[in-house]
């Protein structure tokens, strides 16, 4: 699994160019510290309806056309959190040893499941859940 700050903050290739400590280095790290680790959720996690037990809900925000010109234009939708992911969540790193990780409320995750939650087919949903199952490096 792996969890990331805001697109934002970082690029991929920050996020590439980020130290990969081992779990034995973890504890000597200051607060704070932006690190790559590997970690896999514990599979006995409660489960949501969704089927995912880390996630965040998001929803499909439009904003109202305005008028240049006079003529109306119009912004692509975009996805805005209406349910942050939990704020810590236990881990166990590859070494076995247990881990909790601290997840600020606009944190996005990549590689994640997307699971709608309206009814209808992914790609036509106006409201998902971006995550991760019980299990799940």
């Amino acid at each position: 699994m792996l969890v990331s700050l805001p697109l934002s903050w970082l690029s991929a290739h920050d996020i590439s160019a980020l130290p990969q400590p081992q779990p034995a280095e973890l504890a000597a790290l200051p607060a704070g510290t932006r690190i790559l680790i590997t970690a896999q959720l514990p599979p006995n996690l409660p489960v949501d309806a969704s089927g995912l037990t880390v996630f965040y809900v998001e929803r499909l925000v439009a904003d109202p056309p305005s008028m240049t010109n006079s003529q109306a234009t119009t912004t692509a939708p975009e996805w805005q959190t209406i349910r942050p992911p939990p704020s810590r969540v236990g881990m166990a790193l590859a070494d076995r040893s247990a881990l909790l990780v601290q997840i600020g409320p606009a944190t996005r995750f990549l590689h994640a499941q997307q699971v709608a939650l309206d009814g209808k087919e992914l790609a036509t949903s106006q409201q998902r859940a971006v995550g991760y199952q019980a299990g799940q490096v």
